[in-house]
């Protein structure tokens, strides 16, 4: 595959071919009663747009901004204005409204100096006896416009410059919070799931040590393997729920739930953005282990109420839970939970409700 000539390359390859056809058509149309002058100022002009064109080659598509530049396009302008006009010949006239244009493009106060020493070459080159008063008038109408466009250019390339740094700002912003969320889910999802491989290896090291109970230490090590996958799986999920459309939150609780606890879903199930879904289900299954670990054998139930202006989650066990929510045991979900849920935009309330233990979060809609 061939490589492909960059945009600024190939605006200074037309900018580098412009020169040598304006020169030729200059000396072969320009009439020869000003030839001497007319020579030097071509030279003039030569030289300092080669040197203009070097400077944009190693600046790349920056604008012609620093002082060095827009010298060499004043030198432009006022010899190719004065050539033009006193030698007679349109051509190279056309390459000082071209400079004008450059100029203007940058958006700098003192580009006005380009096209001030292209009307005053204009006005020299008429009164040194080249061309007619309405032939002047139109040219230094044609520098105005000229430089006008170049403006316009100059803000349309500053609004796009704009337009790119933003959208580059957002689209940097939402892979940061993307992958935020992503190992925000991947870390919970493995403290769950190392926490639940560590009790079930503990108790097979135990049988094996203590008991000489080979078949329950099996047992431990084939349901820590289960664990495991289902820990693989849930990382999956997790990550697939946050690059697509997750599944209704209902049947994804009904899911979770299964028979350890009573799910009731009231009002009518509504769409829910990804994180408020999320957090609500990260949530039910926070307060499900806890419930398992510290009630085990208790009755849970699970309420998903949809009002008009919130989802609100409750999962509710009858008795309370053994730790605390400040202790080290206890204090590390609900914190987990209740930073979720704020970055959602919902709240989070545990205590002691009812003779139980309860566990309510809300989201916004």
């Amino acid at each position: 595959m061939k490589p492909r000539i960059s945009g600024a390359r190939l605006s200074w390859l037309l900018c580098a071919a412009e020169l040598p056809v304006f020169v030729v058509l200059t000396f072969t149309t320009a009439p020869t009663a000003y030839g001497i002058l007319v020579v030097a100022c071509v030279i003039a002009t030569v030289l300092a747009w080669t040197g203009w064109l070097a400077l944009q080659l190693r600046r790349g598509d920056r604008l012609p901004v620093d002082p060095a530049m827009l010298g060499l396009l004043v030198v432009v302008a006022s010899t190719s204005g004065f050539a033009g006009v006193a030698g007679g010949s349109s051509w190279i006239v056309i390459l000082m409204l071209v400079v004008c244009l450059h100029a203007a493009t940058s958006l700098r106060r003192r580009a006005v100096v380009v096209p001030a020493a292209g009307a005053a070459a204009v006005g020299a080159g008429w009164a040194f006896g080249g061309g007619d008063g309405g032939t002047t008038l139109v040219l230094l109408a044609l520098i105005g416009g000229f430089f006008a466009g170049g403006l316009a250019r100059g803000l349309r390339q500053a609004q796009l410059r704009e337009a790119r740094a933003g959208q580059a700002d957002r689209e940097r912003a939402a892979a940061l919070a993307e992958r935020s969320r992503i190992a925000r889910e991947i870390h919970d999802i493995l403290a769950h799931s190392l926490a639940d491989l560590s009790i079930q290896l503990e108790l097979a090291d135990a049988l094996l040590t203590d008991a000489g109970d080979t078949s329950g230490a099996r047992d431990r090590v084939r349901h820590a393997h289960g664990l495991a996958a289902e820990g693989m799986r849930e990382t999956r999920r997790a990550v697939h729920a946050l690059h697509s459309d997750a599944p209704p939150l209902p049947e994804t609780l009904a899911l979770l739930v299964g028979a350890q606890a009573a799910l009731a879903v009231t009002g009518v199930p509504r769409p829910l953005p990804p994180a408020a879904g999320l957090a609500l289900l990260r949530t039910a299954q926070e307060a499900l282990t806890n419930a398992r670990k510290h009630a085990p054998g208790v009755p849970i139930t699970v309420d998903l109420r949809y009002d008009p202006h919130r989802t609100a989650l409750t999962v509710h066990n009858a008795v309370p839970a053994l730790s605390p929510p400040g202790s080290p045991e206890g204090g590390y979900g609900l914190a987990g939970m209740n930073e979720r849920l704020r970055l959602a935009g919902g709240s989070l309330t545990a205590g002691t409700h009812s003779g139980g233990w309860t566990v309510r979060a809300e989201v916004p809609a």
